[in-house]
């Protein structure tokens, strides 16, 4: 853990305990119910940003075609690699004369299965695919396994695909122009789940990134705010993550920590709606809640490291005010939470509160969000029997952060007492079934 991070736990912990000790010793949380109705207005503005931002054509320079350089980090995905490695190569980025301006890397971490042998046997397939094995005494985790190919990378860009993800052929072709402004650092693209249809489960995961993230990522986008990368189907300046010293070998959610890292430097992030990568949705909640855990944790670790360095940078303020709550956002699931245990005491009269705002418009705070998420259902023209259903199914599945939060925070104190750095907790792939196998179903292209 960071020093900065050391200091900052403390004093943020305390700061929040001691203000519920006095909201419970006074009966008001005054500040709390400022607190949700800001986060709520926010969310509006944001919402309303994206519905403006889809009758608006996006203007990017299309002639734009730097060489790119595709890093692939894999740790024990023998069940996934062959085809993500197939998708890259057969990206249909090109120059006029029908070369190819991009070189697929892939990075073994130091795998115990077969992926290996998998990677040596594509190799001999496929004579241009270079591949970094990785030694056992090399560092684990995916930061540190892109550090690795970056140092064997010879693109101008990089882009960054997880072992399991499925690539469109034009992917590259499409988010490359959106870096085509000098200011503009990265780009991040769509992400959806190609298992979408498996489970509960996997479907509200694909609500969470074609819905909810996708508003909040264009919305920001339009109003000049502060869009972050999202890890898979990200595209980055090879010259600003040089800029700002590479990934963190030691961040858990490196995409965002790298994020924060580039707006602090002067770059920019876009979104880029027009294309989609497809990845595994966890299938068990035992796996969700350990993934979302060590999301949690890496923003945890974000918030306690970057805020001070947010507020002190040159950067803009729509960007410090916009990136700051995207930090403070990990909250939000506990902030709901008070408005549905607000709600339950003033229906039972157990215990009241005193509120400045009317008593109804802290119950609808509560639920705002299932009200924001049908109205940006509704502009990404989602079947009208969908408008209300897809968000109570998020709404449901989203209470999975209650726990993972919980987690996060308890070995984000474990971590300061014992002084550990974190451990890379990784996410298990079990691949397309065989009727999917050859490529991304339709059918994944809308929710259902």
């Amino acid at each position: 853990m960071s020093k900065l991070a050391k200091i900052t736990l403390p004093i943020f912990s305390s700061l929040l305990f001691f203000a519920f000790l006095q909201g419970i010793a006074t009966h008001t949380f005054e500040w709390l119910q400022w607190l949700m109705m800001f986060f709520i207005l926010y969310g509006t503005v944001i919402l309303g940003g994206f519905i403006i931002k889809q009758f608006e054509e996006e203007r990017v320079d299309l002639k734009y075609k730097p060489f790119v350089s595709i890093l692939i980090p894999a740790h024990n995905e023998e069940n996934v690699i062959e085809s993500t490695v197939l998708d890259a190569l057969n990206q249909d980025y090109r120059d006029e004369s029908g070369k190819r301006l991009f070189e697929v890397i892939v990075i073994d971490n130091v795998s115990s299965d077969n992926t290996p042998i998998i990677l040596k046997k594509m190799q001999g397939e496929h004579p241009d695919l270079k591949v970094v094995y990785q030694g056992q005494d090399a560092k684990r985790g995916k930061p540190a396994a892109l550090m690795a190919g970056l140092r064997e990378s010879q693109g101008e860009v990089i882009a960054v695909f997880d072992s399991d993800t499925r690539i469109p052929a034009d992917f590259i072709r499409r988010c490359i122009p959106y870096l085509s402004d000098p200011k503009v650092g990265g780009v991040q693209s769509l992400v959806r789940m190609y298992n979408a249809q498996k489970s509960f489960l996997t479907k509200a995961q694909d609500d969470e990134f074609a819905i909810f993230t996708r508003i909040y990522q264009e919305g920001r986008d339009f109003l000049d705010g502060a869009p972050t990368l999202g890890g898979n189907g990200q595209i980055t300046k090879k010259e600003a993550i040089l800029a700002v010293g590479g990934w963190n070998e030691h961040a858990l959610t490196e995409d965002l920590e790298l994020s924060l890292r580039l707006y602090e430097a002067g770059y920019n992030i876009r979104f880029c709606p027009e294309v989609s990568v497809y990845q595994e949705g966890v299938e068990n909640f035992d796996a969700l809640v350990k993934q979302r855990t060590r999301w949690a944790l890496g923003y945890l670790q974000c918030l306690m490291e970057h805020t001070p360095k947010i507020f002190l940078s040159k950067m803009a303020f729509n960007k410090k005010l916009d990136l700051s709550l995207t930090l403070f956002s990990i909250f939000l699931p506990y902030l709901t939470l008070v408005g549905y245990v607000y709600l339950l005491l003033e229906i039972t009269g157990i215990f009241m509160f005193y509120t400045t705002l009317p008593s109804f418009i802290l119950n609808f705070l509560a639920f705002a969000f299932i009200v924001n998420a049908s109205v940006g259902a509704r502009v990404l023209r989602l079947p009208r029997k969908s408008l209300l259903y897809v968000p109570l199914r998020y709404w449901l599945f989203s209470l999975h952060w209650l726990i993972a939060y919980v987690q996060a925070m308890w070995k984000m104190w474990i971590m300061w007492v014992n002084d550990e750095l974190p451990f890379w907790d990784k996410t298990h792939h079990k691949g397309l079934e065989e009727e999917t196998s050859k490529g991304v179903s339709t059918a994944f292209q809308t929710i259902k």
